[in-house]
C-alpha cells in the first residue's frame, strides 16, 4: 500500500514450497514462493502447530502514515500464553481465547522458590551503575542461582550467580553494561539455567518515577 506517504510492511516467513494455492495464481504468484505467511503470533501453538513454535518468531504488520505509524498483531485464539524460552506453551498456561472472553481463571501466583521481588528503578543521580533488582527466596532452605540470568525488554541480559538463604532476598546491581530499568516503564524476565521462564514482571511508567527507593513489583 503506497501513495500520499504511506506503506504496509509485513513481517513474517517466505514461502519455502508450493502449496498450489489458487490464490497465488490471483495475484500472478506463477510459482507459489513470492509471498510471505506467518504475520502472526508463532508461539504457544499446540497440538499439529506445536512445531511452528521458536523464540523471536512472531510476525505483524506496520501502517506507516504521514503522522503515526500502527502495528497490528495477531493471533489465534487456540495459541496460549505464557509461553517458555523455547516458544513452547509453558505449564499452566492459558488459551487466549479463554483470556480474551473474559471467562473467570486462577490469578497468577508464583510458584517457584525464586521470584522477582522489587528493584531501584530511578536512583538518584545517574542511572548506569545505580539501579538494582531484589530477588527474593520463598522457600525454606537456600535456593542457587548459578547460572540464571535477568533479561529486559530490550534483550539486555545480566548473568546471575549466588545463592539465596531461606526467605531472605539478594540484591542484584545493575553496572549498565546488562540489563537496564527504562523510566518509562519496562518489563523483566528471570530465566533459570536451562534458559526458562521463572518469573516475569512489568512495571509501569508510574512506578519508575519513584525517585531513590525501591518499588515492590505488583502481581
Amino acid at each position: 500500500m503506497q501513495g500520499r506517504r504511506r506503506r504496509l510492511y509485513a513481517f513474517g516467513a517466505k514461502f519455502d514450497r508450493n502449496l498450489h494455492k489458487p490464490i497465488d495464481a490471483e495475484f500472478g504468484n506463477t510459482d507459489g514462493l513470492h509471498g510471505v505467511h506467518d504475520i502472526h503470533m508463532n508461539q504457544g501453538n499446540v497440538g499439529d502447530y506445536a512445531g511452528d513454535n521458536g523464540p523471536f518468531h512472531d510476525g505483524g504488520v506496520l501502517l506507516s502514515f504521514p503522522d503515526r505509524v500502527m502495528g497490528l498483531f495477531l493471533a489465534f485464539q487456540t495459541q496460549r500464553v505464557p509461553t517458555s524460552a523455547a516458544g513452547s506453551a509453558a505449564p499452566g498456561a492459558q488459551p487466549l481465547s479463554q483470556i480474551v472472553s473474559g471467562q473467570p481463571h486462577p490469578p497468577a501466583t508464583v510458584t517457584a522458590e525464586v521470584y522477582l521481588e522489587r528493584a531501584l528503578i530511578n536512583p538518584a543521580g545517574s542511572d548506569p551503575g545505580s539501579e538494582a533488582i531484589v530477588l527474593g527466596n520463598c522457600a525454606t532452605t537456600t535456593q542457587s542461582v548459578h547460572g540464571w540470568q535477568l533479561v529486559d525488554r530490550n534483550s539486555h541480559v545480566t548473568k546471575l550467580d549466588s545463592e539465596i538463604a531461606a526467605g531472605a532476598s539478594a540484591i542484584v546491581s545493575l553496572d549498565g553494561s546488562g540489563v537496564q530499568l527504562g523510566n518509562n516503564g519496562g518489563n523483566l524476565v528471570l530465566q533459570d539455567d536451562q534458559s526458562n521462564q521463572v518469573d516475569s514482571v512489568t512495571y509501569s511508567a508510574a512506578d519508575a518515577a519513584v525517585v531513590d527507593r525501591y518499588v515492590r513489583f505488583q502481581r
